[in-house]
């Protein structure tokens, strides 16, 4: 059991030498391995160490863009708010170069303008981090990479800017390398460029700086178009506030505004006066010459206007063809003088094409008492301009309190007369024209009679003065046409008139001034069947000669239907002698004044033997009207004087009672039909 136990070295020894090298091999591969180990250990604590230095290399450049990036959006955000808050435009955009400036970090940023030209562009900031400066540079548009976004609205960059086309010599000095450039726009438009340029050595640019002045570059677009809205919003509102205190057309200040600026006059007692000032028969001037036409008169008028008036007078336009103006004056006097003033600036001829049109105007004067509203001062000037129209036009009149009274009861007239007409109460009364040498039948003259269902028949002094003012008479004229015109017709077909006998019609102003009454004219005579050649019209002469070439137009269309013409009340009017030669009249009315006078003012005789020599020389009838005794009938039969009407020879009849008096003659065989009208033999 001893030997068993033997030294383990003996038994290595024992073992020879295969036993010896064996063991050594192994304990060289257990070296090798550990070295592998402890070197493979060493390696991957060196790439652990690597990792984790390029980990926190790339954790530092992600911490810091995340830090540039929140404060791009600060930035973009403050710049926001100060457009939300309507901040001025350029001050806007110092703060997106400062904010670019600042965000690039490195490099010189400028904002840089086209201009409206197209043809240069004014460089006005240069920013660098923390720093503006203000600048005015202006240059011609070149190629040159910080105009280019300007030409084509795009964005530009280089990394080599020596060699850039248009490179500027300036820059290249100061060894510029590094350039990028974003556009602004308006309108969609390309206006501005926004730059940054770094030196050579300085870092490039990056995404992110590309990025971040891209965003600059649509804030001031955003800027820049906002500035443009707020500016025409102004606009718009300024006009629209404008538009709401003035007339179009005029430009003068229209109702709203003259009341507002009255009533202030007036809270603060000041003497004050309004003229109401209304143009003439300015219907007529629309209705024959168009609206394009009275609207030119009537901005002519507002010129005058303008020009009659003191400085501190306001003149508006309140509606259709009326002004006001207010005046304050210390001398009452000072509102008479300026009333006469403008009543003879806004009297004048207006020319259309070879043809003129005569405006005058109506004023109304009121002074305005204490405690009076602005309404109140228009409504009394107005009331005074009515009574000017009824004096006559053309003039001006004070407002008194009995005016009052008389315009409601005008305006009631209107009322009835507009009733009347409704209800057919107009009618023409007949006076017979006989021949002075055998007291024959020639014609009648149908002179107009409301038979008002109150106060009974009315003669026409007694509302055609209130009718025409109202627009109301070529209504009234029309069925006095066709009623006189049908029984006529009527008459004759019964055998009670000869197919010569005429009836003349009294026609209002108005409608010889408008082609209306040709057409009026043509309605009655196929209406009734009369021929035009029984027919006659009246017109006064003052009345022919407002509108000269309206009145010639309308009398050459008549002729030509065959109607004859007569001038009513001839020698009380203002007419040109000359005149008669160019309007086609066929007879002269001598008016009743003159003829009353015959036989004890020299004067009046006179004037009657003038007109029948006048009328012998141009070929015109004559008929003496108001014919009332035999004395005068006998005298101008005398002077030479062949026609005639008046109380002596029938008063006017209605249609009823002319036609009993006729079938009276023809039973009893008198001779009322003779012919002859106060156009024929």
């Amino acid at each position: 059991m001893t030997a068993s136990k033997e030294p383990r070295s003996a038994v290595l020894l024992a073992g020879g030498s295969d036993v010896s090298t064996s063991v050594s091999l192994e304990q060289h591969r257990q070296l090798e391995a550990l070295r592998f180990a402890r070197d493979s250990a060493v390696s991957r604590c060196n790439e652990l160490e690597a990792e984790l230095a390029s980990a926190a290399n790339r954790n530092e450049a992600l911490l810091e863009a995340l830090s540039k990036r929140q404060r791009m959006v600060e930035a973009l955000l403050e710049i926001q708010r100060s457009i939300g808050q309507r901040v001025p435009a350029h001050e806007v955009l110092d703060q997106i170069a400062v904010a670019a400036a600042d965000l690039l970090a490195a490099g010189t940023v400028g904002l840089r303008l086209l201009e409206t030209d197209g043809l240069h562009s004014l460089l006005v900031a240069l920013a660098t981090p923390g720093e503006l400066h203000r600048v005015s540079q202006r240059q011609v548009i070149t190629s040159g990479l910080s105009n280019r976004p300007m030409l084509d609205g795009e964005f530009h960059e280089t990394a080599d800017y020596r060699h850039e086309p248009d490179s500027s010599a300036d820059w290249i000095a100061v060894g510029v390398s590094h350039v990028i450039a974003a556009p602004v726009r308006r309108n969609g438009q390309p206006v501005a460029s926004l730059f940054c340029a770094r030196r050579s050595g300085e870092s490039p640019f990056t995404i992110m700086d590309r990025e971040v002045l891209i965003a600059l570059g649509e804030l001031a677009t955003v800027a820049f178009n906002d500035a443009i809205a707020i500016e025409v919003i102004e606009r718009t509102l300024q006009a629209a506030l404008y538009d709401s205190k003035h007339d179009p057309l005029t430009g003068l200040a229209n109702r709203v505004e003259v009341n507002s600026r009255l009533d202030d006059l007036l809270a603060r007692d000041e003497n004050v006066a309004v003229l109401f000032v209304d143009l003439d028969r300015f219907k007529s001037v629309n209705d024959l010459y168009g609206h394009h036409v009275g609207d030119e008169v009537l901005k002519e008028v507002a010129r005058r206007l303008g020009d009659s008036v003191r400085i501190d007078d306001l003149v508006g336009r309140i509606s259709g063809d009326e002004f006001v103006v207010v005046a304050r004056a210390v001398d009452n006097d000072e509102f008479e003088e300026l009333a006469s003033r403008i009543c003879n600036a806004c009297t004048f001829i207006f020319p259309v094409g070879t043809r003129q049109v005569s405006v005058s105007a109506s004023i109304g004067l009121a002074r305005a008492p204490r405690g009076i509203s602005s309404a109140g001062a228009i409504a009394n000037a107005d009331l005074a301009m009515y009574e000017a129209k009824a004096s006559g036009r053309g003039s001006v009149v004070s407002y008194d309190e009995t005016m009052r009274r008389a315009v409601l009861q005008r305006l009631a007239l209107e009322e009835e007369l507009r009733s009347g007409i409704g209800g057919n109460e107009f009618t023409p009364y007949l006076q017979p024209i006989v021949s002075l040498a055998d007291r024959s039948l020639l014609g009648f003259e149908a002179l107009m009679r409301w038979n008002h269902p109150r106060r009974g028949v009315l003669a026409a002094s007694e509302f055609v003065v209130v009718a025409e003012a109202a627009g109301l008479l070529e209504g009234i004229d029309q069925a006095m046409m066709l009623s006189s015109f049908s029984a006529v017709s009527r008459w004759t077909a019964d055998g009670l008139l000869h197919p010569s006998v005429s009836v003349g019609v009294n026609v209002g102003a108005r409608a010889f001034e408008a082609d209306r009454l040709l057409i009026s004219v043509v309605d009655c005579l196929e209406r009734s069947g009369l021929h035009p050649s029984r027919v006659w019209l009246e017109i006064t002469e003052t009345a022919m000669m407002n509108d000269v070439d309206a009145s010639l137009d309308t009398m050459l269309g008549l002729k030509a239907l065959g109607v004859s013409l007569a001038v009513d009340d001839f020698g009380t009017g203002w007419s040109s002698l000359g005149y008669l030669k160019t309007f086609p009249v066929s007879a002269l009315k001598v008016d009743q004044s003159f003829v009353a006078g015959l036989d004890s003012d020299h004067h009046d005789h006179s004037i009657v033997e003038a007109t029948l020599r006048l009328g012998e020389a141009l070929g015109l009838n004559i008929i003496a009207e108001g014919v009332e005794t035999l004395a005068q009938a006998d005298r101008l039969q005398e002077m030479g004087c062949l026609r005639a009407q008046g109380y002596l020879f029938g008063a006017p009849r209605s249609l009823d009672d002319t036609e009993a008096w006729l079938r009276s003659a023809a039973k009893f065989g008198a001779n009322a039909s003779l012919s002859g009208g106060p156009g024929g033999a």
